[in-house]
């Protein structure tokens, strides 16, 4: 077996995200007061190969108790203020927020376990990455970070029927491309035994495996262009291929790997 690569948290951050990401961490650190436990940074920034004014501030908040719905509300309005002098340098800020008793959890190891040992690099507070040994690429690990794809991707289906601009439309329909196209690696994850993040190459790997979703996959990759799709078109892709597909493959999985 392969232990997956580690996201660093000596390398140095990209000089034009830098600023946004020390000014989200002060903001939140001071917003969420006593239960603060940590913050992390996730996603192509925290790799260190994010594009200005494309790539999303992806963030993750540990606290020590649970967040009432108004601290929820005042940590949206402290993001909604961090984002505006950046609001050309990230398309998005995205941050989860998750107890420490859940993210100890050994029933959410090959969640939040992997999560934060290989996904996350530690901007304050107590380096949860610390407490588990490096993962080895699993159907269980894949199971943990992706078992959720059919909420996720009905979350995004729900945006894109309630999108009343075409860039709200274009920015759901990416938004469903990536999670589309990231679940359908997770179905091979433990045959390529390594982490992949770039998009196409993603699709190579699906595609050497199940050949029958090159087309599929080829008309997600235009949605995460930002290409103007009919909407219809996007929601027929999405419940009559990627859906089914992605159900099958993993049940059937499940059945053979258990």
């Amino acid at each position: 077996m392969t232990r997956l690569a580690i996201v660093s948290n000596d390398q140095p951050l990209q000089p034009e995200f830098a600023p946004l990401v020390a000014l989200a961490t002060r903001q939140l650190q001071a917003g969420v007061g006593s239960i603060f436990h940590s913050l992390y940074l996730n996603g192509s920034i925290a790799r260190g190969c994010a594009k200005l004014g494309q790539s999303d501030l992806n963030l993750t908040l540990v606290t020590q108790g649970q967040v009432t719905p108004k601290l929820f509300s005042q940590l949206n309005a402290i993001l909604y203020r961090v984002r505006q002098p950046y609001f050309n340098v990230v398309s998005d800020i995205d941050l989860q927020i998750v107890s420490v008793q859940e993210a100890k959890d050994l029933q959410q190891i090959f969640h939040w376990g992997v999560w934060f040992t290989h996904l996350s690099r530690c901007l304050a507070g107590t380096d949860l990455g610390q407490s588990f040994a490096p993962f080895e690429a699993s159907w269980d690990l894949a199971k943990g970070q992706d078992g959720d794809f059919a909420k996720v991707l009905n979350h995004y289906r729900h945006q894109i029927l309630e999108a009343r601009t075409v860039g709200a439309l274009v920015h759901a329909s990416q938004q469903m491309a990536k999670k589309a196209i990231r679940s359908c690696y997770m179905l091979v994850l433990h045959l390529e035994k390594q982490w992949c993040f770039d998009f196409e190459p993603m699709v190579e790997r699906v595609v050497h495996y199940y050949p029958e979703m090159a087309l599929p996959l080829s008309r997600v990759l235009i949605l995460l262009a930002a290409k103007p799709v009919k909407r219809t078109a996007i929601l027929q892709l999405l419940d009559e291929q990627i859906l089914p597909f992605l159900t099958h493959t993993f049940e059937q999985i499940e059945r053979r790997i258990g």
